[in-house]
């Protein structure tokens, strides 16, 4: 017996693992033994864990972006040559090959391909319009299980011109597009069979087979073993329906990943090059139930004919394929924006409701993908909903900020401005000891000149240009830059344990991020004289007492109510929230006149916008408003 040298994980299907199997114990010296789990278990558990206990791991392309985030593959680029990797992007069918290219570089050999086609009992007139599948005369199921409500849903969007996402990365759908392509699964969904509902692709295919209850399945995997099944009768296979923009089908099929684990041998490679040569993807690969990825054996006449010409009747949708989002976040907003299209066609609910859910859910996920990038160690930003919350997270030194950290800041509060999403900011700062102690003084020395010191970047002024509403909730010490930042946010709610200083004079200088400014407009003249020029603490009560905070809480619940005003103020209209913070800021500056007719000028503005026609419409309908920002 062989020793196996390398693991390999695939999926638990004849199409996903006999092949690989096959060919792996025909070449007993590479001592390559492959495992297999569920479909399900490739969404649930995490591609980096995966990658830690095997070799070769067979992935989906909408995993390439978590894959990467977590440094867990081998680029190809890495290990096959340049002509090697262009040649499979020419020879492989459709984007196969492309989908797994992401930062630029290719992170999996595609092996197997796949994409939504349309399946139907034999004998029938097979339509090629989504007009022709809404008249049809018979029976129709819709694949809604599991991710394939999101992904029947951005085919049929891309069939009506507008590929999800591609266009404008941060934007999933257009409203007009998205509410067609909801009418046409909705109109489909109240006609389809209650037996199918919860199948998969397979469970769908395998009923066609076995029962007559289901003529026509217009988006759905293709599985070629069902154009020739072993017992039952054979599906006939054809391209996914045709609208405005073509066929529109979303790109399935795996490739084979290779961690950073595998120890990489001239014996590995030569057997991954046959896998994915010629002789291999026309013979071996098919004749062990596999589907493979170059077009040669798509259109090979003797492949065709043993499967029921399965591979030439749905070339064309695998050749204009869509490739869906594979950004870090991808897979968690396919599993949650097909739940929320289920739950919506099921009950026959709003669908402009929906689609708000569903870019919501997907700019979540980008900005998320975003904020991992932009964030450090001492510098936390995260996204749930339309609230973001950003950590200074250095406990052990007060949380004190360093230059690195504040252009972290920056670039979080760049992210809060330009998204459509987020619609109320919190800062504040890790454990209880600590909300911001100001800057690290040991940093202060690094400057060379006073001049330089003057205009290093200012994390205070950064909070300040947030376009979005800002609360900072105030646990522990809030001191010098500490209390400069609080200030900067619109909204303050403190911990009873919370602490506010201005203790630069006691170190010899003032403070340089607004301090007199702040506190002569929160606490009047008198008690920001007494801060400054003492620079002695006050306590979270006194601060409530004087104005500077709104409230005080206990320190375990101050987040709780942070996130309660946050989901309050993200609740309400957002373009007038922000025109309200404009208003409020240019009420500390204006002259009383000026500052009365600006806000008459900011009313109109908001008085002619979509959400204040929703506003009135809702107040009048007696429902509950459904703001868009615009």
């Amino acid at each position: 017996m062989s020793k196996h040298k390398y693991k390999g994980l695939t999926w638990d299907h004849p199409r996903g693992f006999n092949a690989l199997d096959a060919a792996a114990k025909a070449n007993p010296a590479l001592g390559l033994s492959w495992d297999k789990h569920s479909l399900e278990g490739f969404e649930t558990h995490p591609i980096a864990e995966l990658c830690e206990q095997y070799d070769l791991v067979v992935l989906d392309h909408p995993h390439v972006g978590e894959a990467v985030a977590g440094d867990c593959l081998r680029p190809l680029e890495d290990i096959f040559t340049p002509e090697e990797i262009a040649g499979w992007a020419r020879d492989c069918i459709g984007p196969s090959l492309k989908s797994y290219q992401f930062a630029g570089k290719h992170w999996a050999l595609p092996l197997d391909a796949a994409t939504q086609v349309m399946a139907c009992q034999p004998g029938i007139d097979i339509p090629q319009t989504w007009d022709e599948v809404l008249a049809f005369n018979g029976p129709v199921a819709l694949s809604l299980a599991g991710p394939h409500a999101a992904l029947s849903f951005q085919s049929i969007c891309a069939a009506l011109g507008e590929r999800p996402a591609v266009k404008d990365p941060d934007l999933f759908v257009r409203e007009a597009v998205g509410l067609t392509a909801l009418d046409i699964m909705q109109r489909l969904t109240d006609k389809s069979p209650l037996s199918v509902r919860e199948k998969n692709p397979i469970g769908i295919l395998q009923h066609m087979v076995d029962h007559d209850d289901v003529v026509l399945c217009p988006l759905i995997y293709g599985y070629v073993n069902y154009a020739a099944p072993k017992s039952g009768k054979a599906l006939t296979f054809a391209n996914a329906p045709r609208s405005a923009g073509g066929i529109g089908s979303t790109l399935g099929g795996t490739g084979i990943g290779i961690s950073k684990r595998c120890d990489i041998t001239p014996a590995l490679l030569d057997h991954l090059r046959w896998l994915m040569s010629p002789q291999a993807q026309i013979g071996f690969i098919p004749a062990h139930d596999g589907q493979p990825s170059l077009r040669v054996a798509w259109q090979d006449a003797v492949v065709n004919a043993r499967w029921g010409d399965f591979y030439r009747n749905t070339s064309d949708a695998l050749e204009a394929a869509y490739v869906r989002p594979r950004h870090d976040g991808a897979i968690a907003f396919q599993t949650a924006a097909s739940e929320a299209i289920r739950d919506t066609l099921y009950a026959r609910l709003p669908h402009d409701q929906l689609l708000t859910q569903l870019q919501t859910l997907y700019a979540g996920t980008r900005i998320r993908a975003r904020s991992a990038k932009l964030m450090t160690d001492e510098l936390l930003f995260e996204v749930d909903g339309h609230v973001a919350v950003i950590t200074i997270n250095r406990p052990t030194k007060l949380n004190s900020m360093t230059p690195e950290m504040a252009y972290a800041l920056e670039a979080a509060v760049a992210e809060c401005n330009k998204s459509n999403t987020i619609r109320c900011v919190i800062v504040t700062g890790a454990g209880e000891r600590a909300f911001c102690a100001g800057s690290d003084i040991r940093t202060l020395d690094d400057y060379a000149t006073p001049w330089e010191f003057r205009n290093r970047g200012d994390y205070c002024d950064a909070i300040r240009l947030c376009l979005k509403p800002t609360i900072a909730a105030v646990n522990g010490y809030a001191f010098g830059g500490g209390l400069e930042t609080a200030m900067s946010c619109d909204i303050r709610i403190a911990s009873s344990n919370a602490q506010f200083a201005a203790p630069e004079i006691k170190l010899g200088w003032i403070g340089g991020g607004g301090m007199a400014a702040g506190l002569v407009h929160s606490i009047g003249a008198s008690n920001a004289s007494l801060m400054i020029l003492t620079g002695d603490a006050i306590t979270a009560q006194k601060a409530e007492q004087w104005g500077l905070v709104s409230e005080v809480c206990e320190p375990a619940d101050l987040m709780t109510r942070a996130r309660d005003i946050a989901e309050t103020i993200a609740s309400r209209a957002p373009i007038a929230a922000e025109t309200g913070k404009l208003n409020l800021r240019a009420a500390h500056t204006m002259p009383y006149e000026k500052a009365v007719e600006y806000e008459r000028d900011l009313q109109t503005i908001c008085f002619a916008t979509e959400d204040a026609e929703e506003g009135r419409a809702a107040f009048k309908e007696k429902r509950a408003p459904l703001f868009k920002r615009r």
